[in-house]
């Protein structure tokens, strides 16, 4: 069955396709995720002296003695308050906070805070608490050759929770006093959104080293404008396990708000470029992105383990794993997660790799799965993770060779292709789209062993009013891919951004005047920005556009000309990274049946062009999916007259090398692109 296009304008004449602006309509959807600043207010201490920190500038005998225990095993007796004479040095007056959640940081001029602890106390229920010991690691950070000009550092942050009141202090010895010490307090604020982001614990639904959920930066609330510069990228050879060292009682709907107020601490408090840590895991096993990226497979240069950024990736549990258990959830999602990165950059997860040890002050030779302790004087990730990591390794390995990657060496692990982002209903596969002859909604997907599914109702009817349906990647920034489709008789383009239950909300129309278009495909973040766009190509003249996503939902702008000559192309599909190069191809068949891959240069135009042997002719449908086979690659999909399937491979040559497998979808109207 063909798919029904119009072959006509009204007068000849093109209206080019345009993008209009609409408020988006989730209808029954959950609360959209926006920006959320919260406020900050700072305090100076105060000399112990005053009278305006009445008690505080008393640390009795015993807290002198936590203090100082507390100093040595935090920094492995690397550092420690000195013998005798330890006294509050400065103090501020209380402080009010936020009693549903405060985040708060005591900060100090940049390398003076040498034999000096950090403490803290809340006012809760009438009555003030004990007195806590800060965490203090100077390990974590940018490093100052990326982010120069970092003239102040601070504790961890700390997250409290039920209190109206916090108040800060420092202890040390004579003139051991950092230079203009500081208490910050952050309201992260508040979203509808918050208790929704994402409840299923991320990967739980697979067993393979394939991605697993992440909630994204846009899920938590990211003010995108506070980070500095485009994300970089490193060369990973390692993973790094920390814990964040703050407060393990906290509800999942607090989460986004405790990412929030650790990305305003890092990024306004102490100047950093974005948030310290590449991957942010909470109590539940939800996974949250941390720092940015251009997308989801890039290798980011992180600001989580002095000296060796430019060769790890930095992953955090979210709370003080010194004293709290470590969940059985948080485990089976770090080894998920840890699987993906070490399957993606080639790492051995029983293998080793050359790290610098700040404590020899030498590289050595460390588990290419490691703790932040192994390289530095500090106790994180904490007493009851760091023991589990040897057998953690080991599962690692297992979810790897599940996937079908070797775990023997470096090198065994497949290439790092970037993915196609087709999972529209939440099962952890790639899917395509159909319709079946009542024009209900249909859905397949491979099965990762060279076959595909039948294909089964997915939406309701009226889709024959539809000749372009394709999942265009994640449209709206919710971290999960959408639907993009053109009505026929009207060339209006809409979005249906899909839910966490797997299914399509309420339209929202994004473009008027496409039916000029010949061709058009979602092909993902085709310019680098790390956001789905749109191509398009024009009847008639052949002329090629880009159309920029937005990732709120819309288009960033009018569409671009990016190329001519493309009037003899029939259709166009996304395929993903076709040559292992980490960017973007497309696929396209010819009015007379030739087959051309081309390449794309992930900032928005080609590279280059494989035209491919035999005839595409017999297919009527061109489409792209991903790991078919199992091996973490890209494959095209076609579908003949009769409905038959054929699933298509890169070969060493750049050519494509077909195979017909059992499904049929004959009676089916398959969409394409």
């Amino acid at each position: 069955m063909r798919v029904r296009r119009l072959s006509s304008l009204l007068g000849g004449a093109m209206l080019a396709p345009s993008f209009v602006i609409f408020p988006l309509d989730f209808s029954a959807a959950a609360p959209a995720p926006t920006p959320i600043s919260g406020t900050e207010s700072t305090a100076d201490m105060v000399d112990s002296a005053s009278v305006e920190v009445a008690d505080a500038a008393h640390a009795p005998e015993d807290e002198i003695r936590n203090a100082t225990s507390h100093n040595s095993r935090e920094n492995l007796g690397a550092k420690t308050l000195p013998d005798r004479d330890v006294k509050v040095q400065k103090a501020t007056t209380p402080q009010d906070v936020n009693p549903t959640l405060a985040a708060v940081g005591i900060t100090w001029d940049k390398g003076t805070s040498d034999g000096a602890q950090s403490q803290y106390r809340v006012y809760e229920d009438g009555r003030w608490g004990a007195w806590n010991n800060a965490e203090f690691h100077p390990s974590v950070g940018p490093d100052p050759s990326k982010v120069p000009g970092v003239t102040r550092e601070g504790s961890d942050l700390i997250l409290i929770t039920g209190a109206t009141k916090v108040q800060a202090r420092v202890l040390g010895g004579p003139g051991q006093v950092p230079a203009n010490p500081k208490v910050t307090v952050i309201d992260p604020g508040r979203s509808d959104a918050d208790a929704t982001p994402g409840t299923t614990p991320a990967g739980s639904a697979q067993a393979a080293a394939q991605r697993p959920q992440v909630l994204t930066r846009a899920q938590w609330g990211a003010d995108e404008s506070w980070r500095k510069g485009t994300p970089e990228s490193n060369k990973v050879q390692g993973i790094v396990i920390h814990h964040t060292a703050d407060s393990n009682n906290y509800t999942s709907d607090q989460v986004p708000a405790m990412m929030r107020g650790m990305y305003r601490y890092a990024t306004q408090t102490l100047g950093w470029d974005d948030i310290a840590y590449n991957f942010i895991i909470d109590r539940w096993g939800r996974i949250w992105q941390g720092r940015a990226w251009l997308h989801p497979d890039q290798p980011v240069w992180p600001a989580a383990t002095l000296s060796n950024n430019d060769r790890t990736m930095g992953i955090s549990l979210l709370g003080n794993y010194e004293s709290e258990p470590f969940s059985s959830a948080a485990k089976g999602s770090l080894e998920r997660l840890i699987a993906w990165e070490a399957q993606l950059f080639r790492v051995n997860p029983l293998g080793s790799t050359q790290m610098f040890n700040n404590k020899t002050n030498r590289y050595e030779t460390m588990p290419a799965i490691n703790g932040h302790r192994d390289t530095y004087f500090t106790a994180c990730p904490g007493a009851n993770v760091y023991p589990a990591l040897p057998s953690m390794r080991t599962n690692v390995s297992r979810l790897m060779a599940a996937g079908g990657n070797s775990a023997s060496g470096s090198t065994g692990a497949s290439a790092p292709y970037r993915l196609l982002d087709r999972d529209i209903d939440g099962m952890n596969d790639s899917d395509i789209l159909g319709r079946d002859s009542s024009g209900r909604l249909t859905l397949a997907s491979p099965t990762g062993k060279g076959q595909m599914t039948q294909m089964e109702a997915y939406g309701g009817g009226g889709w024959d009013a539809f000749d372009v349906v394709t999942i265009g990647g994640d449209w709206n920034g919710d971290g999960r891919p959408d639907v993009i489709a053109r009505k026929v008789t009207t060339g209006e383009l809409f979005h249906y951004p899909s839910n966490s239950s797997g299914k399509l909300g309420s339209a929202v129309r994004i473009g008027v005047n496409w039916n000029g278009m010949q061709a058009i495909v979602a092909p993902g973040d085709w310019n680098g920005d790390g956001i789905p766009d749109v191509i398009g190509t024009t009847r008639g003249t052949g002329d090629m556009y880009f159309y920029a996503g937005n990732g709120k939902g819309g288009f960033a702008a009018d569409g671009r000309k990016i190329g001519h000559g493309w009037s003899g192309i029939k259709s166009i599909a996304a395929i993903g990274d076709w040559n292992g190069d980490g960017k973007l191809d497309v696929a396209a068949v010819t009015f007379s049946g030739l087959g051309v891959v081309y390449i794309g240069d992930g900032k928005g135009a080609f590279t280059t062009q494989f035209t491919q042997s035999g005839s595409w002719n017999s297919y009527t449908t061109l489409t792209g999916v991903a790991n078919a086979y199992g091996d973490k690659r890209n494959n095209l999909l076609a579908v003949d007259g009769n409905g038959t399937v054929h699933l298509g491979s890169r070969a060493g040559d750049s050519s494509t090398t077909w195979r017909k497998v059992n499904t049929s979808y004959a009676g089916y109207a398959v969409y394409g692109g």
